[in-house]
């Protein structure tokens, strides 16, 4: 889950080149392009479809985390939780997301969450 969320934020944060030798690269590799945008959409759609199954509480912190790019301390103070619970709820979101993403048919929440309870 890390590996993909943190692939996402390095290629939005990746401008073109402007050197020549890039941009002729850049004119050449254009045949895999569709692939390429196809792939991006499939790893954007799966990391959707993986928030989608945990809390509200714990989908926000996580996308003002990675896709807000904001600090333990800014998303606390923004969510009027404790440092310590962003960071349990940041971990937890992690767990839950790793879960769904191993199992086919991904769970509901109650499932994962039920599963934490009796994993302990």
């Amino acid at each position: 889950t890390h590996y993909c969320i943190d692939r996402l934020r390095r290629q939005r944060h990746l401008g073109p080149s402007l050197d020549q030798e890039t941009m002729q690269e850049s004119v050449a590799s254009e045949q895999g392009l569709p692939e390429a945008m196809a792939m991006e959409h499939e790893r954007a759609a799966e990391a959707q479809r993986l928030l989608s199954y945990l809390p509200p509480a714990h989908r926000r912190v996580v996308v003002l985390k990675y896709w807000g790019e904001q600090s333990i301390a800014e998303i606390a103070k923004n969510t009027s939780e404790s440092v310590a619970n962003v960071k349990v709820m940041l971990h937890r979101a992690r767990l839950m997301m790793a879960r769904a993403a191993r199992r086919e048919d991904a769970p509901t929440v109650q499932a994962i969450q039920g599963e934490q309870v009796h994993a302990r």
